[in-house]
């Protein structure tokens, strides 16, 4: 973690695995729906929905259908729970040096 004020660095142990925002390939299809309305043109769109578990929590969440945008991703395990709502987004990545950690901070 980095404080933006004093740019210094701290360094912690992840309590759970990195999870990606994709469907993994063991996920469970739950069924589609309409964000917004899908009785007015343009007012809506269509996701599906999938979910399932892993050896640590379940989870569940949306991906447009078409294009497979996430829209939701949520996760309960023993240690909390995690939901993400995604806006506006852009696929790919524009800038991957910001996942750099500046030079004031310590190495792995």
């Amino acid at each position: 973690r980095i404080n933006a004020r004093t740019r210094q660095c701290e360094k912690f142990p992840l309590q759970e695995p990195f999870r990606r925002v994709e469907v993994p390939l063991n996920a469970t299809f739950y069924g589609e729906a309409y964000v917004g309305s899908s009785s007015v043109s343009g007012a809506g769109v269509l996701v599906n929905i999938w979910g399932g578990e892993t050896t640590r929590g379940r989870y569940s969440g949306s991906w447009t259908s078409v294009g497979c945008v996430p829209v939701t991703d949520s996760y309960v395990s023993t240690s909390g729970f995690v939901h993400w709502t995604f806006f506006d987004v852009t696929l790919g990545i524009s800038d991957p040096n910001v996942f750099i950690p500046p030079t004031q901070c310590p190495t792995a």
